[in-house]
């Protein structure tokens, strides 16, 4: 016999049921709620074996869940008893059937033992979590009153993903879904300013958006999204309202030593109200725990349904090494500056974290994402950057087969260099169904959907791209490209427009403005959008081979030829892309020559000739039979052909 009441004892345990609080020598456990049933399901069968079945019908009453999720819970629920430290097992796993709490239990009316000097430290390194009711009707507290230091950022995240993804339910902040439905995590910032770690704190705040965006139908703006929110004197609720979403968590960050401290606090943009805020001063390494913590509550906790996975397949997306995890987070710092030497220097950080951990997932894709650009924004050589982004996305597949981002870049790859339009388009569609919020796959396909003249599913890819993403420049100066090559020169050029606002400086938008200019035949304002757009680019070719052609098409000939000695020039200090010569070529109406240099380029697999049937340029040479060889050569649907000529 075991006692049977609402509160029993076992070891410095008490567990009460009816407060729905584990007490270790008086000072409060932070358990989960799924946790805590767990154990207190355990406590009522103490001495008998609990099957999985009946655990999971007791514990997740409504819910199909995943088996992992309750050997999850287990883990959590023996680390939180602190079995590995006193040596004392409380729960025993029986292989094939359940779990039996093996520990005696008592009446709790016993004396209880004084707390020990390590337990009233711990006491006094707890922080009291205040949430603000807004709602008419008091609700029960869900929570104990205190909790860890470490656990508070974590209540954060997870007390929104509750707002966002529960339907119809109210919060204990009184809110729900029908007002929140998609934040932001913001860039963290310094606690000391002098002393700031932008990779720290771009670090922290990729993993979170990358642990809530991916595993849950909840709106997540990507780090490309809120990394230009990073600035001191950012605020919150202006960063919000540009980003187009319900709520945001703010927060700070600084390391020093061995140790770091976090602040966190989440904001309704809609009415600038505090819904929660927190502290924690934890060791570097237990940020790796914070991040377990946070997916197991999104995942069990809160009854979140997890999208399907091979629950059979070891994951090593992330690491516990964190010299590695802070060399990707430079990594990303340096990729997302876009600049050539950025992304070179992006690169070796990348490889300095696999060295570190040669199965981190994680960097790989980082990897092959950072290589795959190089030949499309830069002109770097194709066959070379891209075999190195093949190995590294393919590692990353091997270690952790439902990494988004490695999917989204084999799609990159199998698009710029493979042409192998299918197999493509299969490897985005598998990245979006990983993770809709993924930014990457999202614009890449539409990408290639246009290029293939698809374009009605390539505006709505570019949509949801936007919507994740509404101030990204790239992504809006791509939008007006695809509305050209799908001959909506005017629509195109209200879209460039647009974009020109988010940033008037950007060589892309004026390129394409260019383009737009030059296919209505406002050949006076085509010229200087593309010398603009010269001047912005520090690396691509494509504005110089856009004034050799239309120099060649207006007549100046002798214009379109320096361009195409300055090319030549070029080309004798580094690779040039056969396709920017060649459209020289097309300008100057050098068909030979034109058709001399798209055979070398396929050779060399020159990602322009991606745009094949999406430059109409190329259409100049439609009618000639050396232009089925390039387009065999390419591996273009030619059931998509008269749809695009």
């Amino acid at each position: 016999m075991h006692p049977t009441g609402a509160r029993v004892a076992f070891g410095p345990f008490l567990l009460d049921r009816g407060k729905r609080i584990l007490l270790r020598e008086g000072a409060p456990v932070a358990l989960t709620p799924k946790a805590f049933d767990i154990l207190s399901t355990l406590a009522q069968g103490a001495g008998t074996v609990v099957t999985r079945d009946d655990l999971q019908r007791a514990v997740w009453p409504d819910t199909v869940v995943d088996e992992s999720n309750l050997a999850f819970q287990i883990s959590a629920l023996r680390k939180a008893l602190r079995e590995k430290e006193s040596g004392e097992r409380y729960i025993v796993t029986i292989p094939g059937v359940g779990y039996q709490l093996v520990v005696p239990l008592r009446d709790p009316s016993e004396a209880a033992p004084r707390p020990s000097p390590e337990v009233i430290l711990q006491q006094r390194e707890t922080v009291t979590i205040t949430v603000e009711e807004t709602s008419s009707t008091p609700r029960a507290p869900r929570w104990t009153p205190h909790l860890t230091l470490g656990l508070a950022l974590l209540v954060a995240c997870v007390g929104f993903v509750w707002m966002a993804t529960r339907p119809g339910q109210a919060t204990s902040a009184g809110t729900t879904s029908s007002t929140i439905g998609s934040m932001a995590v913001l860039p963290f910032k310094p606690i000391v300013a002098a002393r700031r770690d932008e990779a720290l704190e771009l670090g922290m705040t990729d993993t979170l958006i990358a642990r809530i965006g991916s595993e849950h139908d909840v709106v997540v703006s990507p780090l490309t999204a809120v990394r230009r929110y990073g600035s001191l004197d950012q605020d919150p609720i202006a960063a919000g309202r540009e980003l187009g979403v319900d709520a945001v968590l703010d927060g700070s960050i600084h390391s020093e030593g061995s140790r770091i401290r976090v602040t966190g606090r989440l904001l309704r943009v809609a009415d600038r109200k505090q819904l929660w805020q927190g502290s924690y001063d934890e060791r570097v390494s237990d940020i790796f725990a914070l991040q377990d913590s946070i997916t197991a509550r999104l995942v069990s906790e809160l009854s979140l349904q997890p999208r399907p996975r091979d629950t059979h397949v070891a994951r090593h997306r992330d690491t516990r090494n964190v010299e590695a995890y802070r060399a990707y987070a430079l990594g990303v710092m340096h990729v997302l500056r876009t600049r050539r030497d950025e992304i070179e220097e992006g690169i070796t950080h990348f490889e300095r974290a696999i060295a570190l951990d040669p199965e981190y997932a994680a960097a790989y894709a980082e990897l092959a994402q950072a290589h795959s650009i190089l030949p499309i924004s830069s002109d770097r050589p194709a066959k070379e950057s891209f075999a190195r982004a093949r190995a590294a996305a393919t590692r990353a597949i091997e270690l952790d087969p439902e990494l988004a981002q490695a999917h989204a870049v084999m799609g990159s790859i199998l698009f710029w260099n493979d042409w192998n339009w299918t197999a493509s388009e299969a490897a985005f569609r598998r990245a979006i169904a990983l993770d809709p919020n993924n930014d990457l796959a999202r614009i890449r396909y539409a990408h290639l959907l246009s290029n293939i003249g698809r374009h009605a599913e390539s505006a709505e890819q570019a949509r949801v791209a936007a919507r994740l993403d509404p101030q990204n420049r790239l992504t809006a100066a791509l939008a007006g490209q695809f509305l050209l090559q799908a001959g909506d020169v005017a629509g195109g050029i209200d879209q460039l427009e647009h974009a020109l606002r988010l940033d008037p400086d950007f060589w892309i938008i004026h390129l394409n403005l260019g383009k737009a200019y030059e296919m209505s035949g406002r050949f006076d304002e085509a010229l200087p959008a593309f010398e603009r757009a010269r001047k912005g680019s520090a690396d691509s070719l494509e504005p110089l081979a856009m004034i050799g052609f239309l120099h060649g098409i207006e007549g100046r000939r002798a214009e379109a030829l320096r361009v195409l000695d300055e090319l030549m020039a070029i080309s004798a200090r580094r690779p040039v892309p056969g396709t920017k010569i060649a459209l020289v070529h097309l300008g100057l109406g050098q068909r030979d020559e034109a058709f001399a240099w798209l055979h070398r380029s396929c050779v060399e697999r020159d990602v322009g000739l991606t745009f094949l049937w999406a430059n109409p340029r190329w259409r100049r040479l439609a009618d000639d039979p050396r232009f089925a060889a390039i387009e065999r050569c390419v591996g273009l649907p030619l059931s998509a052909r008269p749809a695009v000529r």
